[in-house]
C-alpha cells in the first residue's frame, strides 16, 4: 500500500475522495491518527499499481474543493495559505504563517 493522502478531519471531504476512488473503481484503505499538533487526520492508501490513477482523482477532487471552498490552515486558522507543487500529487497547500502543509 502507498500513501497517496493524509486528510485533516473534514468528514465531508474525506466521505467525497472516498467516493470518487469507489467510483473509479480504485480500492483504499483508511488509517485514523492524530498528529504532533493533536489534529485527527486520516490517511488514505492505496495498491502500488492504482497510485497514479488514484493521484488524478485526488486531483479533480481537489481542483473541485478548491473551487467550493476557502481554505484555511487546520493548525492555526490561518486564511494565508497558498498552492504549491508538489511531487506525489500536483499540488498541496501550504500556509504561509505556520508552514503547516496541507492535502485536501
Amino acid at each position: 500500500m502507498k500513501l497517496l493522502a493524509t486528510l485533516y478531519s473534514d468528514d465531508d471531504g474525506i466521505a467525497k475522495l472516498l467516493e470518487g476512488l469507489r467510483r473509479a473503481d480504485i480500492g483504499c484503505e483508511t488509517r485514523t491518527m492524530t498528529e504532533e499538533s493533536g489534529l485527527a487526520a486520516v490517511q488514505i492508501l492505496v495498491e502500488e499499481p492504482h497510485y497514479d490513477a488514484a493521484c488524478e482523482v485526488v486531483e479533480a477532487w481537489s481542483d473541485d474543493a478548491t473551487r467550493r471552498e476557502h481554505h484555511t490552515c487546520p493548525k492555526c486558522g490561518s486564511p494565508h495559505v497558498k498552492r504549491e507543487p508538489h511531487d506525489r500529487v500536483e499540488f498541496y497547500f501550504k500556509c504561509m504563517d505556520c508552514g503547516c502543509e496541507i492535502l485536501k
